[in-house]
């Protein structure tokens, strides 16, 4: 019996380039929509487009398909501007480049009742309960935070995003949420069930991209911020459908 086809998937992590201000550590981006940014922009969207995806899946909650689509189709008919975002940024311009019909919303978030506290009460809860946790993870945040700023001020969008998708570097995401698992004494874990909920979440997510395949062509691309990386690519791997590609492969 012939093995199934394994389908090939590149999962390129991103930060997030309109400054929404949502996640633990927050990265300040430069003007994405400057002309010298568009230009790098358009460079890295035309390397990446050298993997020939036939289905581009972006941070976007699966509900909202349709409205993401409408967009879509409103920008390959020149009736929408493109905003910082990088969904636009790079999901849009890279599917139309490609000349796709459609894009796809992956994205899974809910509220889920056994997370008593978010992740802004977690930070202080570990600011005034475990000092010493709290300032080592402020550390790793503030040095990564300062790399990337110094790496903007000279790097390419394509050379940022090559070094966002560092494999040596990914690993170190997926150990902070562990290392904040870790807060509590005896029988309190606050922050478990704020992690359970991460987990879920991405594992929610990688079922969605596995129910987008059906074609023996597919080719997947996946959009995401960067922190989401380790766990998808782990999901994708394990589960033995994926053939996953290496992002430098496909960035200028």
């Amino acid at each position: 019996m012939a093995e199934s086809r394994k389908v090939p998937l590149l999962l390129v992590g991103t930060y997030h380039m309109n400054n929404p201000g949502r996640d633990l550590n927050n990265v300040v981006a430069d003007d994405v929509l400057s002309a010298v940014r568009q230009q790098q922009m358009e460079a890295a969207v035309a390397s990446l487009g050298r993997f020939h995806p036939t289905l581009v899946a972006l941070e976007v909650a699966r509900e909202d398909d349709d409205a993401l689509n409408l967009e879509y189709r409103h920008y390959r008919q020149g009736r929408f501007t493109l905003t910082a975002d990088e969904r636009h940024q790079l999901g849009f311009r890279l599917a139309a480049r490609l000349g796709l019909e459609r894009i796809h919303a992956v994205d899974w978030n809910e509220l889920l009742p056994y997370v008593e506290l978010d992740l802004g009460d977690i930070w202080k809860y570990a600011e005034t309960q475990d000092p010493a946790l709290h300032t080592a993870l402020s550390a790793v945040f503030e040095r990564w935070a300062s790399e990337f700023s110094q790496r903007q001020a000279t790097d390419t969008i394509g050379e940022l995003l090559r070094w966002l998708n560092d494999p040596d570097g990914l690993p170190s995401d997926h150990q902070n949420y562990l290392t904040l698992a870790q807060l509590g004494t005896g029988g309190e874990y606050p922050a478990v069930p704020w992690i359970t909920a991460w987990l879920q979440r991405n594992l929610t997510i990688f079922v969605n991209l596995t129910r987008l395949l059906g074609r023996p062509d597919d080719r997947l691309l996946v959009i995401y911020g960067r922190g989401h990386i380790p766990l998808l690519s782990q999901f994708a791997e394990g589960s033995g459908l994926f053939s996953l590609e290496k992002p430098g492969d496909y960035l200028p």
